[in-house]
């Protein structure tokens, strides 16, 4: 997938498409019902991606294939600069349950501590130095 589509300036793809005839802003096919995305398909194969501002990077697609493996990896190959964190550790926030240790480590290296496995105690302590408080209740008897 990789070689399969080049980022580039929204401009140089803007002045691209008058070359083909079209125009970036009128001239979309449509737009990604996801992030609202502009889509451009070209007679020539290509699709032109560009987010949905038009002030970031925009992506030129080699071909429908190329641009289908990208919507179902749900991930585009330009910045997202409103990302949250469920786009940056999504994939690793899906396996927690075995990810534990990296984790543990993650916090103890960031936070300064030194825990050697995630107890009640060393959940209050990363809580209370992240918020600055304690919590009372850090579990509880609830069934889900």
């Amino acid at each position: 997938m990789r070689d399969c589509h080049q980022i580039k300036s929204p401009e140089e793809l803007i002045e691209y498409l008058k070359q083909q005839g079209r125009d970036a802003f009128h001239d979309f096919d449509y737009q990604q019902q996801t992030n609202y995305g502009f889509v451009h398909e070209l007679k020539n194969g290509e699709i032109v991606f560009f987010e949905n501002h038009f002030e970031h990077k925009a992506t030129l697609i080699n071909s429908k294939k190329c641009f289908d493996d990208i919507i179902s990896n749900d991930r585009f190959p330009v910045e997202n600069p409103e990302q949250d964190m469920f786009d940056i550790e999504g994939d690793k926030m899906k396996s927690f349950h075995l990810l534990a240790d990296y984790y543990r480590n993650h916090l103890n290296r960031i936070l300064k501590f030194d825990f050697p496995e995630i107890t009640k105690e060393a959940a209050q302590a990363y809580l209370k130095k992240v918020i600055r408080r304690k919590i009372k209740k850090l579990t509880s008897g609830t069934n889900m």
